[in-house]
């Protein structure tokens, strides 16, 4: 069973940035990522709350995507979920984690939540 991957941020924090490496699966290498376009999607009790463009860190042939969060898109505290979706230059599209969701716990500033 893979491990579940959980992001803690405070309320209104915009970094750092959610990041994720993707793995082929069978031979444990990092997933080549040249082409690719990546969409961040975040959700609160299965409402979707985010769809934004991710990227691709450079070397693409890393394997890492990630999102940088913008002022706002944790404005709310929380407990939420989170997948990465990669369109490859070739056309298929895969969503990150496979199973399950990344968790994102969002905690209350002190001061309030105010920016």
């Amino acid at each position: 069973m893979a491990k579940q991957l959980i992001y803690t941020r405070k309320q209104y924090d915009t970094g750092p940035p959610f990041r994720l490496e993707i793995r082929n699966e069978s031979t444990g290498e990092p997933v080549d990522l040249t082409g690719s376009t990546v969409v961040f999607n975040l959700y609160r009790n299965g409402t979707q709350i985010l769809n934004a463009a991710g990227s691709v860190e450079s070397p693409a042939s890393g394997g890492v995507v990630r999102y940088d969060i913008q002022a706002n898109d944790l404005a709310t505290a929380g407990d939420l979920e989170a997948e990465f979706e990669i369109s490859y230059a070739a056309g298929t599209i895969e969503t990150y984690p496979a199973a399950g969701y990344i968790r994102v716990l969002v905690t209350p500033d002190l001061d309030g939540g105010t920016p």
